[in-house]
């Protein structure tokens, strides 16, 4: 491990909890509810309130859900709406570090980087640089032993395009 650490930031943060939010059954049956919409506006909030979280529409705990990382224990200040049923899903953890652990950290990171003006895309930003062009911002999470690590990936979009034709 000591090899890795020159690429990797080793947090000590430790993922525990992770919850997932579906829409209440009798909600989600009746066709004037949006359900699919009210999900996704509601990630964005709690992503927006400092809460890494991801709005997937086909996970594999229901046909529609939010997964929630409550890696800074902010989660519990956030007020739900009763038309949505909060799940703990501790197991969860093992299945979700490819696409919506990387994902909800992108989505925490454009309320941050605000001030940059980023261009949202689910696995990465893109935002003007400081002198001409555009960069490329993305984070790749690793877990050993429930500790976060992450590859935080930063560079100019000429570059990144260069890699990509050769």
């Amino acid at each position: 491990m000591e090899f890795l650490k020159w690429i990797l930031e080793i947090t000590d943060i430790s993922i525990k909890n992770v919850y997932t939010i579906v829409s209440i059954p009798e909600e989600a049956s009746d066709p004037k509810n949006d359900m699919s919409g009210r999900l996704l506006v509601l990630s964005y909030l709690i992503a927006y309130r400092g809460t890494p979280c991801f709005h997937e529409q086909f996970s594999k705990i229901s046909n529609e859900s939010v997964i929630v990382f409550d890696i800074y224990n902010q989660f519990g200040e956030f007020n739900v709406p009763c038309v949505f049923e909060v799940k703990m899903e501790p197991k969860l953890v093992s299945e979700v570090i490819d696409g919506p652990l990387m994902n909800s950290l992108i989505l925490y990171n454009l309320h941050k980087m605000k001030y940059c003006d980023p261009s949202y895309f689910a696995s990465f930003l893109v935002y003007p640089s400081n002198f001409s062009g555009l960069d490329y911002f993305s984070i790749i999470p690793a877990i050993k032993n429930d500790i976060l690590a992450l590859r935080y990936i930063k560079d100019r979009i000429s570059n990144f395009i260069e890699v990509l034709v050769q």
